[in-house]
């Protein structure tokens, strides 16, 4: 049972339906996972939750439950000083130096980033130039939708795009003209990103959501090798050759050239051990999660160069061990379990850190 306040409990029963096929009946419950919720005292169905947007504050919502995350004011104190500040939002770090906390970001706010961004990189980022695309454009365009189709979860209406633009490959790889008319057909739900992706500039957002959807399909990946259960190695997805997929897509369809040249850059210099790493002969879950762990020290890395720029960019000479720590995510207050008293991170805390993130 998890318990929001004096007034409103929340129960969760599991049902097995080879125990109560009558239940499992009655409620059209033909598979798992499946999620029926219930207001209190009431048998009718409120609403089905959909498993990949399962934040506590979707489902308590959707039983008619307001909540929302407040920021609670929390004291710090450095060099013998005491000041009050608001508790960081969760995603203050993916895209750059934070500014201002705002509420803490939701599943579904997640999710919609992430959406937006890829229909804005489609519209906005895989025509740069006039004519057909390259034969190397093409061949990272289609990794990259074949990657997506197998890690995204299944249930995310984002397929239904992705299936149209793999029915179409040939036609929308001919004319920017030709891709739009197929994207046009599958608008995302949300217009703009959230005020965590933003942070305040409407003009932001879509790197935040670009990185999220990065960071779904690395954990998309674990969760797609978890659930082979035949001998065949083939259907296995290799840590290395997903790697490749989002640094070729890097390279040929992100317009930010500072950024493209740094990530390619550290990636074809096997930084943060990625050579060693990542292998597509990773037999289990420990190898597996290197991935999305790997992608989170390339993230964290990102936002500590963006904080050093900033930072000379205002005319700060050099910047601190603290200001450092400050620009990783997640912040230690959110994930203490995550992070160890030496400044490294413990990996299994880690993982499970980032899979409740985004998965």
């Amino acid at each position: 049972m998890a318990k929001r306040d004096a007034n409103v409990d929340v129960t969760v029963h599991a049902v097995s339906c080879s125990v109560h096929r009558t239940v499992c009946h009655d409620f059209d419950v033909h598979g798992y996972p499946k999620i029926k919720l219930f207001a209190a005292g009431d048998t009718n169905v409120t609403a089905t939750a959909e498993y990949f947007a399962l934040h506590p504050f979707d489902v308590l919502n959707k039983l008619g439950i307001q909540v929302e995350m407040k920021l609670e004011p929390t004291t710090t104190t450095a060099a013998g000083s005491t000041k009050t500040t608001n508790v960081r939002s969760a995603s203050s770090s993916l895209s750059g130096a934070r500014k201002k906390p705002v509420r803490k970001r939701t599943k579904q706010d997640v999710y919609n980033d992430a959406n937006l961004s890829f229909h804005f990189a489609l519209r906005n980022a895989i025509f740069m130039t006039n004519g057909p695309l390259s034969e190397k454009e093409k061949k990272a365009f289609e990794e990259w939708l074949v990657l997506l189709k197998r890690t995204l979860p299944p249930t995310w209406n984002i397929h239904n795009l992705i299936r149209a633009l793999g029915d179409n490959f040939d036609k929308i790889t001919k004319s920017e003209k030709a891709l739009l008319k197929v994207v046009d057909k599958y608008p995302p739900i949300k217009k703009t990103w959230s005020a965590a992706c933003t942070k305040g500039e409407k003009a932001a957002g879509y790197t935040c959501g670009l990185w999220e959807l990065f960071h779904i399909v690395t954990v998309g990946l674990v969760e797609w090798n978890r659930l082979i259960t035949t001998d065949d190695w083939t259907m296995v997805l290799g840590t290395e050759d997903a790697a490749v997929a989002i640094r070729n897509y890097v390279e040929h369809f992100f317009g930010c050239e500072v950024c493209r040249t740094n990530f390619v850059g550290a990636f074809d210099a096997c930084a943060h051990d990625r050579c060693h790493r990542l292998d597509n002969d990773s037999p289990d879950v420990t190898g597996w999660r290197e991935l999305p762990l790997w992608l989170f020290e390339t993230h964290n890395a990102v936002n500590v160069r963006l904080m050093t720029e900033q930072a000379e960019r205002v005319g700060r000479t050099s910047t601190t061990q603290q200001d450092q720590l400050d620009a990783q995510w997640p912040p230690r207050d959110e994930c203490p379990q995550c992070w160890r008293d030496d400044g490294g991170w413990q990996e299994e805390n880690m993982f499970r850190y980032i899979r409740l993130e985004y998965w």
